[in-house]
């Protein structure tokens, strides 16, 4: 069967895709995660005091501080693969939910409390705090166990024409960017 609920594509350091996540939240609704490493590693990462960055950071952040989120600055913002990684770990080996609610602490530690997702020690905490086994995450990020699968999601919402994040698919219509919540209520259809 065609699972035909929106998918929100996201990467963990784009404080947009948090707030996107929090407005589907709001509304009550169903909806898929798909990661999207937005620069995958020997890309240039993003340079905190670019004022491209800092611009959209600001902008994102008073809509944040409207959802009750206190948004830190970044002193570094990382690659996010080993973040991916760890979300595909937590889908396999967890119980139902810790995906769910990984992905969401993730974006916490990112947004509110300025962690850099990069580095494995910090997965591994946050992992654990989501009740997965700390050594076993660790192997996993160690290993690379699931870089493959962070680059064939990636390959698949290309195809799929997701260019960048946020994201939200549909069937075969796609909403990029920030929005309302009237503009993601009408999208899915959510009344």
């Amino acid at each position: 069967m065609l699972d035909m609920r929106p998918r929100l594509y996201f990467d963990f350091v784009d404080p947009g895709s948090f707030l996107l996540l929090l407005r589907l939240d709001s509304l009550g609704v169903e909806y898929a995660l798909d990661g999207f490493e937005m620069r995958p590693p020997t890309a240039p990462r993003v340079e905190p005091s670019d004022p491209l960055w800092t611009d959209y950071w600001d902008s994102v952040a008073a809509a944040l501080r409207d959802a009750n989120v206190e948004p830190a600055q970044p002193r570094r913002v990382p690659w996010t693969r080993k973040a991916h990684e760890l979300a595909v770990h937590a889908a396999k080996a967890g119980t139902p939910g810790t995906e769910r609610r990984l992905v969401e602490r993730l974006f916490r530690a990112f947004v509110e409390d300025g962690l850099d997702l990069g580095r494995i020690d910090v997965l591994v905490e946050l992992a654990e705090d989501e009740g997965l086994d700390r050594t076993e995450a660790r192997a996993v990020l160690d290993v690379d166990r699931y870089r493959d699968t962070v680059d064939d999601r990636r390959r698949a919402a290309v195809e799929r024409g997701v260019r960048g994040v946020p994201t939200l698919l549909q069937g075969d219509r796609r909403l990029e960017g920030i929005h309302d919540v009237n503009t993601l209520r009408a999208f899915i259809g959510a009344d």
